[in-house]
C-alpha cells in the first residue's frame, strides 16, 4: 500500500492510499474523491514531470509518502468521418486518445505516442498534430494526409496547419509552406513553391489552399473550381491584402486602400461566393469579413452589411432582414452593425444598441424567433458550426440553433456544385 499526497493549483490537498495500479487508475480514484467532477483532463506530475497514464507507480518511481501535483488541462475533441480524437491541452501539453467507429476501416485506429501537442487538424480520414517542438505527427489514411513520410524532413518549426478534405498544408516559422496528401485537393504545391515564402497565414476551402504573404500578396493551389486558381485580373487585385476568408469552395480577400478600410476581391466557385460582381460597387470601406459554407458577408466602416453567395446560406439580405436593420419599432432601432458571426449556414449581426439580427438557414441559427425577446443588451456573439450564443451585459447567455441537420447542408452544398 502506498500513501501519496496530491497537491492542486488551487491549494487543495488530498491524501490517497493506493495499491499497485497505473497512473491512469490513480487519476480516476482521485476524481472520485473530489466534491465535483473536474471540467477537463486531470494529469499528475512528479518532480515537475508529467506522468504517463499507462505507467505503473513503480515504473514512475513513486514511493510511500511522495507528493504529486495535479494539473487540470482543457479538454478538446477533434473528429473526422470515422475517428474521434480526445485530448487535454494546456501550456503546450496534451494527452491524446483516438478510437475508430468502423471495424472495417483501413485507417489507423490509434495515434502514435503524441505529447506536447499545440494544434490538431483533420481530413475525413486522417489527423495531423503540431508538437511544441515544431515537428508534425500524422496518422490515418495515407492518401488523405495520414502519411507524411515523403515530407517529414521538411516538417520542422511548424507554426500552423490547415486541412482541406483530403490534404494538409503546414506553415513553417521561416514563412515557407509544406503540403501533402491528395494533389487534387491541395496536397501538391510544387507549381507555386517559388511563391511560398514570407507566408503569414494559410486559409483553405474544401479542395484548395490560399497563402497570405507578409507583403500582402496571395498564392493559391489546389482545385481551380474551389479557389485553387486565380485569373490575371484577380491576381493583379490581390495586393495589400489584409485578410482572407473562405466558404466551402471560394475565397474572399479584404484589400487595403491607401485611405484605410478597403475593398473585397473574391474568386472560386461562383455559387459559393466566388463571384461578387453583383455587389462589387458596394464593397468599399470594408473593415471585416465573415463566411458561412456558401456565402460571405462584409462589414463596412459605416456599420452596414453587404452579402453575396448562396442565398439560402446567408448570401442574400432579404427585404425583411433589411427592414429589421433599419426599423424603429425596437427590434433594430436603426442601429448600425458592430460585429458579425457565422455558422455553417447562417449569420448573426450584433447591433450597436445590443440587439441581434439573424438570417440564413433556420436550423443553423438563422432564425432566432424563439429567443428574440431575450436578445437585448448583448455585448458579444459567438458561433459554433450550427448555432449561436449571445452574452448579455447582465451576464446571461442566450443560445439558439440546432444540434445536427447535416442532410440539409449537404443538399445545399450540392446545389452550388460542391
Amino acid at each position: 500500500m502506498v500513501l501519496v499526497k496530491v497537491l492542486f493549483v488551487s491549494g487543495r490537498q488530498l491524501l490517497v492510499s493506493t495499491e499497485e495500479e497505473t497512473i491512469g487508475q490513480l487519476v480516476l480514484r482521485i476524481c472520485e474523491k473530489l466534491p465535483q467532477r473536474p471540467e477537463g483532463v486531470l494529469r499528475l506530475c512528479y518532480d515537475g514531470a508529467p506522468l504517463k497514464p499507462s505507467s505503473s507507480l513503480r515504473d514512475a518511481g513513486i514511493r510511500d509518502g511522495d507528493t504529486l501535483t495535479a494539473v487540470l488541462h482543457d479538454a478538446f475533441l477533434v473528429a473526422n468521418r470515422r475517428s474521434f480524437l480526445l485530448g487535454g491541452a494546456s501550456a503546450g501539453a496534451s494527452l491524446l486518445r483516438s478510437w475508430d467507429t468502423s471495424s472495417s476501416s483501413s485507417s489507423s485506429s490509434s495515434p502514435p505516442d503524441v505529447t506536447e501537442v499545440l494544434e490538431i487538424q483533420s481530413t475525413p480520414f486522417a489527423f495531423s498534430a503540431v508538437k511544441a517542438d515544431g515537428s508534425v505527427v500524422t496518422w490515418g489514411r495515407a492518401e488523405e494526409g495520414g502519411d507524411s513520410a515523403h515530407v517529414q524532413e521538411q516538417l520542422e518549426q511548424v507554426t500552423q496547419i490547415q486541412a482541406t478534405e483530403h490534404s494538409f498544408a503546414a506553415l513553417r516559422a521561416d514563412g515557407t509552406v509544406v503540403s501533402w496528401g491528395d494533389a487534387d485537393f491541395g496536397g501538391d504545391s510544387s507549381h507555386v513553391q517559388a511563391q511560398l515564402h514570407g507566408v503569414r497565414c494559410i486559409q483553405r476551402t474544401s479542395r484548395a489552399f490560399a497563402a497570405l504573404k507578409i507583403d500582402g500578396t496571395v498564392a493559391v493551389w489546389g482545385d481551380p473550381h474551389a479557389g485553387g486558381k486565380v485569373n490575371e485580373s484577380v491576381q493583379e487585385q490581390l495586393q495589400n491584402v489584409k485578410e482572407i476568408q473562405a466558404t466551402h469552395s471560394a475565397f474572399a480577400a479584404v484589400v487595403r486602400s491607401p485611405c484605410g478600410p478597403g475593398t473585397v476581391v473574391a474568386w472560386g466557385n461562383p455559387g459559393a461566393g466566388g463571384d461578387a460582381s453583383e455587389v462589387q460597387e458596394e464593397l468599399k470601406q470594408v473593415v471585416a469579413l465573415q463566411s458561412s459554407e456558401g456565402a460571405f458577408v462584409a462589414l463596412r466602416e459605416d456599420g452596414t452589411l453587404i452579402a453575396w453567395g448562396h442565398p439560402n446560406l446567408g448570401g442574400c439580405l432579404t427585404s425583411d432582414v433589411q427592414a429589421r436593420f433599419s426599423s424603429t419599432d425596437g427590434s433594430g432601432s436603426g442601429s448600425s452593425v458592430g460585429a458579425v458571426q457565422a455558422s455553417e449556414g447562417a449569420f448573426a449581426a450584433l447591433l450597436e444598441n445590443g440587439a441581434v439580427i439573424t438570417w440564413g438557414l433556420a436550423h443553423f441559427g438563422g432564425d432566432c424567433t424563439q429567443v428574440k425577446d431575450q436578445l437585448f443588451g448583448v455585448m458579444a456573439l459567438q458561433s459554433s458550426s450550427k448555432a449561436f450564443a449571445a452574452i448579455r451585459r447582465d451576464g446571461r447567455v442566450v443560445a439558439w440553433g440546432a444540434h445536427v441537420r447535416v442532410a440539409v447542408l449537404e443538399k445545399l452544398k450540392m446545389s452550388f456544385g460542391a
